[in-house]
């Protein structure tokens, strides 16, 4: 399971648009042609990869956060000043109504579905909060 970014890639093309749990599926019978003891991939890159959706929500959550890097920088501000910024009750995790409040104030409205992508692709627990 410790993939560079070359192979991260090639397996995201090869697993296109398919569904999360499809895409663990996938990986997990390919894997299992292998000879070697198996590791378990939850937690790294790949788990990483096989929990997300297809290409174009990859690509979409690129682009947001190029447009909130960019609000970053007109604005001056560091991510870390950003998030202490955003964090408007201090307890260290932005929930979506803070992030929602932020890019606000950063001047980038988003649908509460979008908001929900973002702390998605960076919530690293799955606890809902980033």
């Amino acid at each position: 399971t410790d993939y560079g970014v070359g192979a991260l890639a090639v397996l995201r093309g090869c697993l296109g648009a398919a569904a999360p749990g499809e895409r663990a599926a996938f990986f997990v019978e390919v894997r299992g042609c292998r000879r070697r003891a198996q590791q378990p991939y939850e937690g790294s890159a790949v788990g990483v990869l096989l929990s997300q959706a297809g290409d174009i929500t990859h690509l979409h959550q690129r682009a947001v956060a190029s447009r909130i890097k960019a609000r970053l920088q007109s604005k001056g501000l560091m991510l870390a000043d950003a998030f202490a910024k955003f964090d408007t009750n201090r307890d260290g995790s932005l929930t979506s109504e803070e992030l929602y409040g932020g890019l606000r104030w950063l001047g980038l409205e988003m649908s509460p579905a979008e908001i929900k992508q973002v702390v998605h692709g960076i919530d690293s627990n799955g606890d809902g909060t980033v």
